[in-house]
């Protein structure tokens, strides 16, 4: 067993000062009462030898005066030494075990160990006493009780100190548990920062293309304590993937570093690294980590590759007469379909050439996604024409392109895109002719601009402030869905409007008849061309078919009867015939 592994594993119990220590005194004691302490079981220099007895054993210690509680292996030691305590006499009992040494003041004398090893006492005051104690056999716990006496051979006197300390089985110490044990992905925000092609999310199993995963592990056995190093444990990555160890936790291998598929070692804790062989290839990796051939643990890392498919989204009218700003959105996917982020897309995007013409001069992305809020990036186009008037306004089939960090080009969807001017005049229509009460009645404003094109999406165009879209007479209009606003842009971008035009939904009232609502785009109205006025729609609003009123009963009821008398009549006739 190495030397590391021996300091691991070591118990040791240090000499205390009054008030330090890992285990002390109870809280509301004296300073002067001040008692034993348990060091932890990793600080060698704390390391006490009574004669031959050694501190050897310990696992794990925890709490202080009389609350304390240790583990320790079914063959260990346990030294304690208890504090000095002016005018005071030192005792120790063992309950569950024996006393196998004792001191007092680093000499063999001064002190008594009673006939059946369980209780030993200073013999003079104002010194510190020390014992050493072993587990009795088949026991699973035992109990160390330390007082203050004031006499040198009383065998009880103030407790200041009790430590429950439970027996581990062999067994279970150094064995592998899960409970105890871990192994967990680490977000690595240095490696996907550095790479134009790839992802930056705060997401430990997402990965950008050419960064490096991280995995800690640690194995530990049912006491909390890591496994000695004389296990086999082996890294491997399914799929092609590379891995790499280091023994020290929370260091990352340099990416040239990590050539293998597999990783041997038999450190207990540490950190792995893992790559994927080509950055230009998305990959997704189950990392195994086994332990003398049985698996303890995996990760599933996926690893971006690089920019593969460029999707431009676009259902705006932009205004035209100059450059207007996100006028679309754009998403970049790898070859395996994951989303992208590329820090890189507001200089590596281009409009591809000859897309352009006369009406749309010119295409771009301003503005970088972010991973955070999965937004999309943000394009800007430059338009012709005049916005008042519309003149000179059009559409364009675009399309564009992003060169990759290895001059890969990948061009987008091709999509049409229109420049139009300010609306001058508008148009309304409901979405049917006639509604049942209670139903929805859907209101369409569609802006046009001077040359009869649907309007743009900017805002103060078809509605302004204090300016909204009104309708006297709308179905029940005190019951609106969807109410006009002075915010309201015409074919918003998430509003599901058609280009040009603002929607608003109403719940349909329960009187009858036929009825006119008149809309009126104020801000339209007041437009410099003067073009625009109040329109005018029909609706009705009847019953459902499927309802039959008392008249049509009645009417019904009045044919039925003039259909059998006609029966009648002509059986009669066919009798007389006879």
């Amino acid at each position: 067993m190495s030397i590391k592994t021996l300091k691991k594993r070591i118990a040791l119990v240090a000499v205390s000062t009054l008030t330090a220590g890992v285990l002390s005194a109870v809280a509301t004691a004296p300073a002067a009462n001040a008692t034993a302490t348990l060091a932890t079981s990793n600080l060698a220099s704390a390391v006490t030898t009574i004669g031959s007895e050694a501190s050897v054993g310990l696992i794990t210690s925890s709490g202080t005066g009389t609350t304390g509680t240790a583990v320790l292996i079914s063959t260990g030691t346990l030294v304690v030494k208890g504090a000095a305590v002016s005018s005071k006499y030192k005792a120790m009992s063992v309950t569950g075990g024996t006393i196998s040494a004792a001191t007092m003041d680093t000499t063999a004398t001064g002190y008594t160990i009673n006939a059946s090893m369980t209780y030993v006492y200073a013999g003079t005051a104002n010194k510190a006493l020390s014992a050493a104690f072993r587990p009795a056999s088949g026991v699973s716990s035992m109990t160390i009780q330390i007082f203050d006496n004031d006499a040198a051979s009383t065998t009880s006197g103030t407790l200041v100190g009790q430590y429950v300390v439970t027996i581990a089985t062999t067994s279970a110490s150094g064995a592998y548990s899960p409970t105890y044990s871990g192994v967990n992905t680490v977000v690595n925000d240095a490696s996907d920062a550095t790479n134009v092609d790839g992802i930056d999310e705060a997401d430990s199993t997402s990965i950008a293309s050419g960064g490096v995963g991280l995995i800690n592990y640690t194995l530990k056995d049912a006491y909390g304590v890591e496994l000695p190093a004389t296990g086999a444990i082996v890294i491997s990555a399914s799929a092609g993937g590379l891995v790499a160890f280091n023994g020290t936790v929370g260091t990352e291998t340099a990416l040239a570093s990590i050539p293998n598929i597999t990783a041997v070692t038999n450190d207990a804790s540490g950190t792995i690294s893992v790559a994927q062989p080509d950055a230009t290839k998305p990959l997704t990796t189950t990392v195994t980590i086994s332990y003398n051939g049985v698996v303890v643990g995996s990760k599933t890392l996926t690893f971006a590759g690089h920019v593969a498919k460029v999707v431009v989204d676009s259902n705006l009218v932009s205004q035209a007469g100059g450059s207007r700003t996100d006028q679309f959105r754009v998403k970049y996917y790898d070859a395996a379909g994951t989303r992208l982020y590329p820090s890189d897309d507001t200089f590596m995007t281009t409009l591809v050439s000859g897309t352009s013409n006369a009406f749309i001069t010119g295409a771009s992305v301003a503005t970088t996604g972010v991973a955070a809020t999965q937004a999309a990036a943000k394009g800007t186009v430059a338009c012709a024409g005049t916005a008042a008037t519309g003149a000179g306004s059009g559409s364009a089939n675009l399309q564009l392109q992003y060169v990759t960090s290895t001059g890969a080009k990948v061009l987008s969807n091709v999509w049409k895109h229109t420049c139009a001017g300010d609306a001058v005049t508008y148009k309304a229509s409901f979405d049917k002719a006639t509604y049942t009460p209670g139903s929805i009645a859907t209101l369409t404003v569609t802006g046009l601009d001077a040359l009869g094109n649907p309007t743009h999406a900017a805002s103060n165009n078809i509605a302004g402030s204090g300016n909204p879209i009104t309708c006297v007479g709308c179905p029940n209009a005190n019951t609106a869905v969807t109410a006009p606003t002075d915010a309201d842009v015409a074919g918003g971008r998430d509003s599901g409007n058609p280009a040009g035009s603002v929607t608003y939904k109403y719940v349909v009232g329960t009187t009858l008849g036929d009825f006119v609502a008149v809309v009126e785009a104020e801000e339209v109205s007041a437009d410099a061309l003067g073009l625009a006025s109040k329109q005018t729609v029909s609706y009705s609003v009847k019953e459902s078919t499927s309802t039959v009123t008392n008249a049509e009963v009645l009417k019904s009821i009045v044919a039925l009867i003039a259909s059998i008398n006609k029966q009648i009549q002509a059986l009669q006739k066919l009798i007389l015939k006879r």
